[in-house]
């Protein structure tokens, strides 16, 4: 994967009066002190639907993650995550967790945006932040290359590229981008708007590439 960064490089970055500042938030523990308290596993739950079970389970991952005991993860962490790894999107993915060039990820960043892979129920309301509306939320910012709002020609072609993997040939998958772009480019622009890719993407398995928690 790319973005291979030195955690230990980045500790640097952290000067006395930040570090004070993320403590008094709530963002990083004391060494002594690093473990989820009642109060933070009751606000994650909120946000997220896990079960105290899961996070508890999810908490073990992030300090397994974290081999320095430094109580944030960084990119290179991330790319010690198998369902990561082996996801198709798993560099745009790791590029997500890290939204706003910030260089550091705290738990309570970590499980609310892992709560996006939580794989659906039966009837999972639209509403739901792991709804199938939300995965295809997330997959459409994950092929705005540019964060401009739309999808152009090369982003449609990257991405699934990237979803189809070498089941399509290069020449084929062209001829499927096309067709996708004058079917579902509605107004004519040569980009794909959300309402636009949620055609595009009906017939995609998003529910699966965008769902790889496991506390098993």
């Amino acid at each position: 994967m790319r973005h291979r960064l030195q955690k230990h490089s980045r500790i640097r970055i952290f000067r006395p009066e930040c570090l004070k500042v993320l403590f008094n938030m709530g963002l990083i523990w004391s060494k002594s002190e690093y473990k989820l308290s009642p109060e933070m596993l009751k606000e994650v739950k909120i946000e997220t639907g896990f079960t105290t079970r899961q996070v508890n389970r999810l908490f073990s991952r992030f300090q397994q993650l974290d081999h320095d005991n430094t109580q944030y993860l960084t990119k290179e962490d991330l790319g010690h995550i198998k369902e990561i790894i082996l996801n198709p999107l798993g560099d745009r993915i790791v590029d997500f967790f890290f939204v706003g060039n910030s260089e550091y990820l705290t738990f309570p960043m970590f499980a609310r945006i892992f709560a996006i892979f939580r794989p659906l129920e039966k009837h999972t309301p639209d509403s739901e932040i792991n709804s199938r509306e939300s995965k295809l939320k997330l997959l459409f910012r994950l092929a705005d290359s540019n964060e401009d709002g739309s999808i152009c020609k090369e982003d449609l072609f990257e991405l699934l590229e990237m979803m189809m993997g070498a089941k399509v040939g290069e020449e084929q998958l062209h001829l499927i981008v096309d067709r996708v772009l004058s079917e579902a480019d509605e107004d004519q622009d040569g980009l794909i708007n959300l309402n636009e890719f949620r055609k595009v993407t009906k017939d995609l398995d998003v529910e699966t590439k965008l769902s790889f928690i496991s506390f098993s």
